[in-house]
């Protein structure tokens, strides 16, 4: 074996036991609590008035077995739709109507 075949099959293996590491998961994650390390905070629908929901109804024609993207939902974009400085929220949804969520600061949004 030349020094190139040896090279792709050593790569993988260095690289699989690079990257394994000790992840303790054993103890979970409350996303009430806040520390110092914690970067976003979870926000009731209450708080920003964003209250989107993707819902899908399958039916005969509309399933995972008939189409095999059904399940992967809408997108989001966030940009300043109208201008004003502050990133608005636009959601698309799959079976239903998209909405626009305009921002009005401090994270609160009006549809």
């Amino acid at each position: 074996m030349n020094r190139i075949n040896c090279l792709w099959i050593l790569l993988p293996l260095i690289f699989g036991v690079l990257g394994c590491h000790s992840n303790d998961s054993s103890t979970p994650v409350d996303p009430t609590t806040t520390s110092s390390s914690t970067i976003f905070t979870l926000l009731n629908p209450e708080e920003t008035g964003v209250q989107f929901e993707n819902t899908l109804e399958e039916g005969l024609n509309t399933n995972i077995l008939m189409y095999e993207y059904f399940y992967n939902g809408g997108g989001v974009a966030c940009a300043d739709f109208n201008g004003d400085q502050l990133p608005d929220l636009y959601f698309t949804a799959n079976m239903s109507s998209n909405a626009l969520y305009l921002n009005r600061g401090n994270l609160t949004f009006e549809d």
